[in-house]
């Protein structure tokens, strides 16, 4: 494992610039710095692993799916807030410290192998999203923000999402079927 440096982490998260608290962006960054020390590779490992272990020969990269998760609900929730939302509006401060994390507990999964990255052993414990969670915790980061990293996938189906969690939630599905898992329509 290597210590990832502000630098390394701020160029594969460019998003953490969106954050405007500055004490929420820290808390982020904490959150990515613990999150590259808990997987056995090096810090940028991210930009060149699959994003999905679970399908053989995925080809696009866990940050090709991650950097979209995080410009599709930003830019989702300026149109909901222009055409829809006045008296809900989505809470854009934690959307983005909810969506870098949401996918946290992937990367501690992994492990390194001689043919590369795989899923490790550990993978059958608690569902991601608790992971991401627990990690987000420790960081000290919004409470709000937890919302958005604990409704991420199936399990967000069973409880009331918010309207920030929600624009992330589905805009991270909306490019998770058709170009992670190469799903396609029959004509």
């Amino acid at each position: 494992m290597t210590k990832a440096t502000r630098e390394e982490l701020m160029e594969i998260w460019s998003e953490l610039d969106w954050i405007e608290s500055q004490g929420l962006r820290q808390k982020t960054l904490l959150n990515r710095r613990l999150t590259s020390e808990s997987i056995p590779t090096a810090p940028s490992a991210p930009v060149t692993m699959p994003s999905t272990l679970h399908i053989a020969n995925c080809q696009p990269t866990f940050m090709a799916h991650k950097r979209p998760a995080g410009y599709l609900p930003r830019d989702c929730a300026i149109k909901v807030e222009e055409f829809i939302t006045r008296d809900r509006p989505i809470k854009r401060g934690l959307q983005i410290p909810g969506a870098i994390p949401t996918d946290a507990g992937k990367l501690p999964r992994c492990e390194k192998s001689k043919g590369g990255i795989v899923q490790s052993r550990g993978d059958q414990g608690p569902c991601r999203p608790f992971t991401g969670v627990g990690l987000t915790q420790e960081c000290g980061a919004a409470d709000a923000s937890y919302g958005v990293i604990a409704t991420h996938v199936l399990e967000g189906n069973l409880v009331g999402r918010t309207p920030d969690a929600s624009a992330v939630n589905h805009t991270e599905f909306m490019t998770c079927g058709p170009l992670v898992r190469g799903l396609m329509v029959k004509a």
